[in-house]
């Protein structure tokens, strides 16, 4: 069994598959998520698993398949992650200037 660490990411075939396949796993993420940063973590996230797992491919049918199974599986984790930690509203609390926004609320995703 290979340790995490040891294993080489394939660059050269990731690059290739996100000029074929960003705009596509995009448009997922980002049905699925709803909002740019959530969507753009689950973007980076499927093509990092494909730089790591190397899988190798029949097609190219098979290997959209296989990054659009991905891209719902990182939503699937951002969304469960978010359901198990929601973001609490802070009232209340003193926050320095430069931590609010122009409208004097908290940025809490900046603060994070």
């Amino acid at each position: 069994m290979h340790s995490g660490h040891n294993i080489q990411p394939d660059l050269e075939n990731a690059e290739e598959a996100v000029r074929r396949w960003a705009d596509t796993v995009w448009r997922l993420v980002k049905a699925r998520l709803r909002n740019d940063t959530d969507a753009s973590d689950a973007f980076q996230d499927t093509f990092l698993a494909l730089c790591r797992a190397k899988p190798s491919f029949e097609s190219l049918e098979h290997q959209k398949a296989w990054l659009l199974r991905t891209a719902c599986n990182c939503c699937n984790q951002i969304s469960r992650k978010k359901a198990a930690h929601p973001m609490q509203p802070l009232e209340g609390i003193d926050v320095p200037a430069e931590h609010r926004s122009p409208t004097g609320n908290l940025e809490l995703e900046e603060m994070l």
